[in-house]
């Protein structure tokens, strides 16, 4: 008896103690739900009564406690009924601390494999706000418009009528936008709701330029009890509709209002902006400066500060046309950085553009001693001085003086027919002058015909492919590359090209020309005779030493590495001189190397990272945006070259990004494409957050241009 009781002891003992480990079993697993359930209801509380009050705040610690927590349930508790309940939970925590696609997993897993959970509709919300935020949006757009369609929680539909919306907003679809926001404001909204979609037809009708239209909803919307946050956007947007519709004291009235209300004082830098807006409206450009001025001062921490020297550059350039103090405030706009300034790049170009014309407006004295050469650069000097007015700084008649001066003072330049033209074009497009344009085409074609620049006047004209168009170095330099390609007939191509060597001494054809004769007697009509062609090609060395043509007769006739030439480059030295150079470079010691000397061991692609003093360069920062729009026309007598190939071009870069110079290394056969390819790097702007301290100043480094042949060409 006494065993058995004792036995009975221990079996009691035994059960009492698995009871007790399941009870606190149970008790472990039902408090890891409650703390994770704690947590979630915490962070989403938060996250509500911050939408509500107008500005969204995600409380992430609490989103990731309630993370940590629920993933226990699912990873030791899988046939827990709170399976579905620590899915959801996990993925909404995730979509709120911006983990899409962890959010989209679980969201999945519920409508995958609990279809009736009571999260399943507001899975498929979830899920679609999932695929929006990876920019899966047609599929986004899909679910949403089938839970308006199927649900009844107005809520629900409340937020899928609202992203679709937006959707279609985005898309630049007002009308269709408007549809959905007008389904909230009209049936499904509360009063939040409507007054959001309120704003929000406003916003569209505003974008519309529907500016009667939109003042009036944003009026309305002031009616409404409005949050903080609504009531600047109605009122700030109003002030803007007022600008646009040439009510300006309506529209200060706004803004003034707005300055007024301490609640906004962290928004006072834009309010002020547009306060100095409507002076500048109203032709009050002195209380305009002022107002600019004080925002620099008063809100030198915030972006408005940028934006208020990029203003007051723009009074002193365009209304003083006081160019020195414009740069001033275009270098201090500048200065604030990418962060503080809205109008950066527009700093950094306006600023580059005032030291373009500075430098362009200096008029070279030149009297009857001046050589062609000089004549030459005044010319091009009057003609980017001109572009510069025109194009960037708005100025037709300051334009007009420049390319005016070119053609009158300076006629046998090579640029001034270019500047002729222009001043033409102005005539015709600006000032809506016919007889003054047909005037100046006379002109060009009666002096000008057998410049380089006639082919575009036959653009302007629309004159290609008639009689007109012929008797132009380019033309004949078409016809030799044609005979010689084309019908490989020699003879005709070497009379084509002979044309241009004799008729037309400074096309810039010139140079190819005449070393594709030389080339060409070479190979076929004088092989062996070199005594002949070393002389020609010296020649034509001496005569043109910085085109890439004078460089590849100056390797051969001196055996000269052929390296490429720069803005500013060293005299051609005669033959004597250069092989006295040679055999002294090879005879001394180069236990420690010449860096100034290139290793023309090198392959070409390496010699274009040798700078101009013989330093190693980088690559430059990839992905370079531009100071103006430029198109790239791709020229039709560059259609040999192949498909795709690339350009090098090393460039030194200011601070701030800018080109300063550049070099083509490798330049292909066709001059045109050359220009407009060099064109476009002149053009780039840099981004300098990349640079190291290697880069900056004024840094050299190399930048390759992917040149792509157009379709029609190929």
């Amino acid at each position: 008896m006494f065993f058995s009781l004792r036995k009975f002891s221990q079996v009691a003992i035994l059960a009492l103690t698995l009871a007790f480990v399941v009870a606190q079993s149970g008790c472990v697993y039902f408090n890891t739900f409650y703390n994770a359930n704690k947590s979630f209801k915490s962070a989403e509380k938060d996250r509500i009564e911050s939408m509500e009050k107008g500005t969204l705040r995600i409380n992430t610690g609490k989103y990731k406690r309630a993370i940590d927590k629920a993933s226990i349930i699912l990873e030791k508790h899988p046939d827990s009924k709170y399976y579905d309940d620590a899915l959801f939970m996990i993925g909404v925590s995730y979509f709120w601390i911006k983990e899409y696609f962890r959010s989209e997993r679980k969201f999945r897993e519920i409508l995958a494999n609990f279809e009736d959970s009571k999260f399943a509709v507001e899975s498929r919300l979830y899920l679609a706000k999932c695929k929006l935020a990876l920019n899966e949006r047609a599929e986004a757009i899909t679910v949403f418009q089938d839970l308006l369609g199927t649900v009844k929680d107005d809520e629900m539909r409340t937020e899928a009528a609202f992203a679709v919306g937006d959707f279609f907003y985005e898309q630049g679809d007002h009308h269709q936008a408007e549809e959905y926001y007008q389904l909230v404001r009209d049936s499904l909204g509360d009063e939040t709701g409507r007054r959001k979609a309120l704003l929000k037809i406003a916003d569209s009708r505003f974008e519309s330029f529907q500016l009667r239209q939109a003042l009036d909803l944003y009026l309305e919307s002031l009616e409404k009890s409005p949050l903080l946050e609504e009531e600047y956007h109605a009122k700030f947007r109003a002030g803007e509709c007022n600008f646009l519709l040439q009510e300006i004291e309506d529209a200060m009235d706004f803004y003034r209002d707005l300055a007024d209300n301490s609640d906004f004082y962290d928004s006072i830098g834009p309010i002020r902006l547009q306060i100095a807006r409507g002076f500048e409206l109203d032709n009050d450009i002195l209380l305009a400066e002022e107002e600019y001025r004080d925002i620099t001062v008063e809100a030198s921490h915030t972006a408005a500060s940028g934006a208020a020297f990029y203003n007051l550059g723009l009074i002193y350039q365009f209304d003083y046309e006081d160019y020195p103090k414009a740069l001033d405030y275009y270098n201090q706009a500048k200065a604030k950085g990418r962060n503080l300034n809205p109008f950066y790049e527009e700093s950094v170009k306006r600023a580059a553009d005032i030291g373009r014309l500075t430098r362009f407006s200096v008029k070279t004295e030149l009297d009857t001693s001046a050589t062609q050469q000089q004549i030459d650069d005044a010319s091009q000097a009057q003609l980017r001085l001109g572009e510069l007015y025109m194009v960037e700084i708005d100025q037709p008649d300051s334009a007009v003086e420049a390319f005016r001066y070119a053609v009158d003072s300076l006629p046998t330049g090579y640029y001034t027919p270019r500047a002729l033209l222009s001043l033409a074009l102005i005539h015709r497009d600006e000032f809506d002058d016919t007889a003054a344009f047909d005037s100046l085409t006379d002109k060009f074609l009666k002096d000008y015909s057998r410049t380089d620049f006639y082919p575009e006047l036959l653009e302007v004209l629309d004159s290609r492919g008639t009689s007109m168009d012929t008797g132009y170095a380019e033309s004949y330099f078409m016809r030799a590359e044609n005979f010689l390609i084309e019908e490989e007939n020699l003879d005709s191509a070497l009379y084509y090209y002979q044309i241009v060597v004799d008729s037309f001494p400074r096309s810039v054809l010139q140079p190819k020309a005449r070393f594709t004769v030389i080339w060409l007697k070479e190979q076929y009509l004088n092989p062996g005779d070199d005594s002949t062609l070393i002389f020609a090609y010296a020649h034509l060395a001496d005569s043109f030493p910085d085109t890439e043509y004078g460089k590849m007769a100056a390797q051969l006739a001196y055996n000269e590495p052929a390296a490429p030439s720069r803005i500013v480059r060293a005299e051609t030295p005669d033959k004597e001189t250069a092989d006295t150079a040679l055999t002294d470079t090879l005879s001394e010691d180069t236990t420690e190397a010449d860096p100034l000397a290139i290793d023309t061991n090198l392959s070409p692609e390496l010699r274009y990272y040798v700078g101009p003093d013989g330093q190693e360069l980088r690559d430059a920062p990839s992905n370079p945006t531009t100071l103006e729009v430029i198109e790239f026309i791709y020229p039709s007598s560059a259609r040999g070259m192949s498909d795709q190939f690339d350009l090098y071009f090393q460039v030194q870069l200011d601070f701030d990004g800018v080109v300063l110079e550049y070099v083509l290394m490798n330049p292909s056969p066709y001059p045109q494409l050359n220009q407009v390819v060099s064109e476009q790097v002149a053009n780039f702007l840099f981004n300098p957050g990349k640079f190291d301290d290697r880069g900056l100043g004024d840094g050299w480094f190399v930048h390759k241009y992917r040149v792509l042949k157009p379709d029609y060409l190929r």
